[in-house]
């Protein structure tokens, strides 16, 4: 009995000593854990975010797609004829008023994929360079949805002239800088159609946001029924 008495204060302290270190590695877990998961969290943050790159067609910026927005969206601006409206045929200010418009090949190519921004701009203009800085900060939140193309008036790309040619609201006179937004959008007809906007002068952010929004909405509504 002696000898049994001697031997239970071992057992006791043996077991109080594998519970202690239990509990070490237990605790030692959870800090690895909690570490992984600050280390981890970041990384997970950063991988759905796209920088900025270029293309062919000059800067295309594009960031995460975020579209919360879009849930609950009514347009701003609706189809019409007169100068803050989405047109299809040319709006009620323009000299060829009411006249169809020749989209050109390479914007007909890209609705097929996004909605497109065009902004001509000048090296030596300052409004241009406002219009710029504007247009990108709106490209850091909606460029997914969009391709653009930056064009230089005074440079040699024959997209330029093209653009003028088409989509200049005051026809002619090719002042800068030059903003074109274009979406699709259903006519009075029930059909798919190609509708655009485009102003002359400075652009604000407020301004080229809700025209990009417009466009977004536009263009996910209506381009499955859109037939070439």
């Amino acid at each position: 009995m002696k000898s049994t008495a001697q031997e239970e204060p071992n057992i006791t302290q043996d077991s109080s000593y594998d519970q202690k270190t239990d509990h070490v590695h237990q605790m030692k877990r959870i800090k690895i854990l909690i570490l992984s998961i600050v280390v981890l969290l970041p990384l997970c943050f950063l991988s759905h975010i796209e920088f900025p790159h270029t293309n062919e067609n000059g800067p295309e910026i594009i960031q995460s797609d975020d579209k919360h927005w879009l849930e609950n969206y009514e347009p701003r601006y609706g189809l019409g004829s007169v100068q803050y409206n989405w047109w299809i045929p040319y709006y009620n200010g323009h000299p060829e008023a009411g006249s169809k418009v020749n989209h050109t090949e390479w914007i007909v190519e890209s609705l097929q994929n996004n909605s497109v921004v065009i902004l001509i701009h000048g090296t030596t203009c300052h409004g241009c360079e406002e219009t710029k800085n504007n247009m990108h900060n709106c490209l850091e939140i909606y460029g997914s949805n969009f391709t653009y193309f930056e064009l230089n008036a005074d440079g040699e790309d024959n997209r330029t002239e093209e653009v003028f040619n088409t989509y200049d609201p005051t026809a002619g006179q090719n002042l800068i800088p030059l903003t074109v937004i274009i979406t699709l959008i259903i006519d009075d007809n029930n059909e798919t159609q190609i509708a655009w906007h485009s102003a002359e002068g400075e652009r604000s952010e407020d301004w080229i946001e809700s025209y990009m929004q417009d466009s977004i909405y536009y263009h996910r509504q209506y381009l499955e029924t859109w037939r070439i």
